[in-house]
């Protein structure tokens, strides 16, 4: 198990999460887990199904609830599947899957979690689903994950390329478009957690590097929301006016000249 260090495990709940994982025998075992934001905590199906058993007919769902939260039936999903907390993982199948002592890639600062859980429901013959919580995620806007990063746009390419070429090597192609929505969604992060005001230059430049304007070309309208739709055909755009719409609607910082 992973447990992050601001994060908590919930009272009496690790004897009945183990006990399931042990007795379904699967490589993966996952829990509902609750949102915490210090005043209130709200509780987080991990899946989007009344199944308890997946086999690998369900590889790819999983996979692409790893990437962009798209779920079964096609219905959105909010269980942070890309995170390493919240499951037990059989040693002896991340031995066989990864074959290296390093399970997470050292080289990739943001998303290593996403990463991992995309290979592991890529390679996994069982996961099993406890529809208990055993976990309490802590929202903290000071944290890591939400604070403000100069560096955030290189890791959200870092992160992208290595996901691609895992996609690749496997040939788990379906798994291209969760990968270009995943994208254009941190594309949007990176834009709000530059560290600086962005300038229609900024975001020109931005929106002309190769793997960030591959994802914006690959992802297809139907996976997004309404606002998620007028973003990427702002994106798609990349001109002046665009950018311009974007900043009235809150998605691009406020330009310094």
């Amino acid at each position: 198990m992973f447990v992050d260090a601001d994060d908590e495990l919930v009272t009496g709940a690790l004897v009945p999460f183990l006990r399931a994982a042990h007795e379904s025998q699967a490589d993966v075992t996952i829990s509902d887990f609750f949102l915490s934001d210090g005043d209130s905590m709200q509780l987080v199906p991990a899946v989007n199904s009344k199944e308890t058993d997946f086999d690998e007919s369900a590889r790819t769902v999983l996979q692409q609830l790893t990437l962009a939260r798209v779920g079964f039936g096609g219905k959105a999903n909010i269980g942070l599947l890309g995170a390493p907390w919240a499951k037990i993982y059989r040693k002896e199948f991340l031995v066989r899957a990864f074959g290296r002592d390093e399970i997470f890639a050292p080289g990739v600062l943001r998303g290593q979690d996403v990463l991992f859980n995309t290979e592991v429901f890529g390679k996994a013959q069982a996961v099993h689903y406890f529809h208990q919580p055993s976990y309490v995620y802590s929202v903290n806007s000071d944290s890591a994950s939400h604070r403000v990063a100069v560096d955030f746009i290189p890791r959200v390419i870092t992160l992208t390329l290595a996901v691609e070429s895992l996609i690749q090597r496997h040939g788990w192609a379906p798994l291209t478009p969760a990968l270009a929505k995943m994208t254009v969604t941190l594309l949007e992060e990176a834009m709000q957690r530059h560290g600086k005001t962005l300038r229609m230059n900024d975001v020109r430049e931005l929106l002309g590097c190769d793997i960030l304007s591959r994802a914006v070309r690959r992802s297809r309208f139907r996976d997004f929301s309404v606002p998620g739709r007028v973003k990427l055909v702002a994106y798609r755009a990349g001109s002046v006016p665009t950018f311009a719409l974007m900043k009235s609607l809150g998605f691009v910082r406020r330009a310094g000249r």
